[in-house]
């Protein structure tokens, strides 16, 4: 990735540019590989929560389409909140009270048969060489 300061020919050049990307930042332009796709299917879970998120999306569009509900909803948030970002907030979480959204499931791990802490390696150690401590 480079960055790119002063040059007057990309200053104004965004997207792809053969095997490259321009992009445009507050701080400057920077040229990077194009990205590669991924191969890697989703599993359920992201597909749900793309599902959900295009949902909140169409929702804030039409409640910043809408003079009255785009109103309620600067009253309701910060002064200088974006408010695309609140009301796709405010979708989520009220999907989430409903109990409309599954609870993400905890994934218990294994107990590790190795650590790095010391009194452990001393004692394994130990156990190789047969010594007391």
């Amino acid at each position: 990735m480079a960055r790119i300061k002063g040059n007057f020919i990309l200053q104004s050049v965004s997207g792809k540019l053969g095997p490259f990307v321009v992009r445009q930042y507050r701080t400057g332009t920077v040229l990077a590989v194009c990205p590669r796709k991924s191969n890697v299917k989703p599993t359920e879970r992201q597909k749900e929560a793309r599902q959900r998120f295009k949902a909140a999306a169409v929702y804030a569009k039409s409640v910043l389409n809408d003079p009255e509900k785009k109103e309620a909803l600067r009253s309701r948030v910060k002064k200088n909140s974006n408010l695309f970002t609140a009301a796709v907030a405010e979708y989520l979480k009220s999907k989430k009270e409903h109990g409309e959204m599954k609870p993400q499931a905890r994934h218990e791990h294994p107990p590790q048969e190795y650590s790095s802490k010391p009194s452990y390696l001393l004692s394994l150690w130990v156990k190789i060489k047969g010594e007391n401590v």
